[in-house]
């Protein structure tokens, strides 16, 4: 089915958005969306889509990162919103050590570690709505990191000043959740 022309200029505007807000030059975007019952075929994804650069598995009920990831070589975007995923040891991070944009958002990770410096070409870092409470200190010294959004985690307000002071350079969205009854 075609695309209107409408929805073609759009994709287009928001793919050229996010090369520019990762830091990249505009390229061609590879996009490859995986549905939760295809997640048992990542590695045929991936020797099949080779030129992905952007993976999309969102809402997949994944509870860790898939050591599949490795596979697409040319990976620097991935988006795992809405996963089940409570923790990545720091062994995973090196799976993602290419990534330039990474959203982890609506996950019930809680904590941050520090084998997130091994992303040193991380640009955009979205946590939002995820269980956020810490992070280790690593994360403050990500000079290259252009944006962190914390919005609606359960860091403590002086998490986030102490983030936000440290990481001037550092477009860092924030808003604290209402317990509101």
């Amino acid at each position: 089915m075609a695309l209107s022309q409408c929805h073609k200029r759009t994709v287009s505007i928001i793919s050229i958005a996010l090369m520019l807000l990762i830091g990249g030059d505009v390229l061609a975007q590879h996009k490859l969306r995986v549905k939760r019952k295809d997640v048992k075929s990542l590695k045929e994804l991936a020797e099949a889509h080779p030129e992905t650069n952007y993976l999309v598995i969102k809402r997949a009920k994944l509870t860790e990162l898939p050591k599949e990831l490795a596979l697409f070589k040319q990976l620097d975007s991935i988006d795992l919103y809405g996963n089940k995923i409570e923790n990545i040891p720091d062994s995973a991070w090196d799976l993602l050590s290419n990534v330039a944009y990474l959203r982890l958002g609506k996950n019930p990770i809680n904590y941050i570690p520090p084998g997130i410096a091994k992303l040193e070409k991380l640009r955009h870092l979205d946590l939002w709505n995820s269980d956020i409470y810490d992070f280790h200190p690593h994360l403050l010294t990500m000079d290259r990191l252009k944006l962190l959004d914390i919005r609606m985690t359960a860091l403590s307000k002086a998490k986030v000043e102490e983030i936000v002071f440290v990481m001037q350079n550092t477009e860092v969205k924030t808003t604290r959740q209402c317990n509101c009854k």
